[in-house]
């Protein structure tokens, strides 16, 4: 059996590049772009190598259109619609570059299953990961569901709140990182928020209200935490549930 050392290098280099990241996105939502030029440089490098040596076969070929299209999704998403901000469409990219089509580890626990671009497969348990942040969103609102129903909002931004906002007081507002309001009494009434904002120009402009006054937040999620994790798990089982369900309808 010949091990394949360019799967650890790119996993090596991904697993390093995406932990540096992760620790800034986690403490201050801002990363250096200069952080993922080794993803650059390590995926491209050693894509030119497969295609020179191996050549891709019809498989690789349309995993790696499916993942350029899955970055346009992306790029949409930043660039025109200004949903997510520059640090995740890179941390995309960067990704792509290292892992264009789904590579095949002798560790891997399911690893003959995968069948989709891994972008696919980490943008899957991302999903997972963030479900889970709703679910337990949610419950924490339970708290103040009496609060919730007596805001003057449609019913359709009452289930929308309490399902991925958090319900707070003021006072736990101004302790909090990262979250910014949606619905201040006579204030502010929405139901997103820009990614450029600043969660320090809101704790300033509401610090007039008493620590008592309930509002309505969003969590600035760490898209590229959650992403760097998400790269981890799928490393380890080397593919998705996706992967899986799409190999046994195949079969």
């Amino acid at each position: 059996m010949v091990t394949d050392y360019t799967v650890l290098v790119r996993d090596i280099t991904s697993l390093l590049v995406f932990l540096y990241a992760s620790i800034y996105d986690w403490k201050s939502r801002e990363i250096d772009p200069k952080v993922w030029i080794p993803a650059f440089i390590v995926g491209i490098g050693i894509d030119i190598y497969q295609v020179l040596k191996f050549h891709l076969n019809i498989i690789q070929v349309i995993s790696i259109l499916i993942s350029l299209l899955f970055l346009g999704v992306i790029a949409v998403l930043t660039f025109i619609l200004k949903h997510l901000g520059g640090a995740d469409f890179l941390a995309a990219t960067a990704l792509i570059a290292l892992y264009p089509y789904p590579m095949m580890r002798d560790y891997a626990f399911l690893g003959r299953y995968a069948l989709l671009p891994p972008i696919i497969g980490v943008m899957v348990y991302y999903t997972i990961i963030v479900l889970t942040h709703l679910v337990y969103n949610t419950s924490s609102n339970l708290r103040y569901i009496n609060e919730l129903k007596k805001i003057p909002v449609s019913r359709y931004k009452k289930i929308l709140f309490f399902i991925v906002a958090r319900v707070m007081t003021i006072e736990k507002f101004k302790k909090s990182k990262f979250y910014f309001p949606v619905y201040v009494p006579n204030i502010v009434d929405r139901i997103s928020f820009d990614v450029y904002e600043d969660d320090r120009f809101w704790k300033e402009k509401l610090s007039v209200l008493e620590d008592s006054t309930i509002i309505i937040t969003l969590w600035g999620i760490p898209t590229v935490t959650f992403i760097g994790i998400s790269l981890v798990i799928y490393i380890l089982v080397g593919c998705s549930p996706l992967d899986v369900m799409l190999y046994r309808m195949l079969t």
